[in-house]
């Protein structure tokens, strides 16, 4: 992974984080009105909701996946270092 990409990836995941705290606050006030609200609007809080929590475990999901490939490739190189220190090759 390129360190550009990388840099996208985690834009991406701190605005869509910041916008998922915006956007949580105002579930949680709907939510609040929910025992009088319609049918109708319990059902957009409910897909607001899931639309929410679908995107921000999309974007976790690449930046732990971003980090989870930077630190495999750093235990790769280190372990082929060592070896090579100890003389067991490449």
């Amino acid at each position: 992974m390129t360190t550009d990409e990388l840099r996208r990836i985690l834009k991406v995941f701190g605005i869509t984080v910041t916008d998922f705290a915006e956007e949580a606050q105002g579930i949680q006030d709907r939510a609040a009105r929910l025992a009088t609200a319609s049918a109708e609007e319990a059902a957009e809080l409910l897909r607001d909701l899931c639309d929410q929590l679908a995107d921000i475990e999309e974007k976790t999901r690449e930046a732990v996946h971003a980090i989870e490939e930077i630190k495999r490739d750093l235990l790769a190189r280190v372990g082929e270092a060592a070896r090579a220190r100890a003389g067991g090759g490449a």
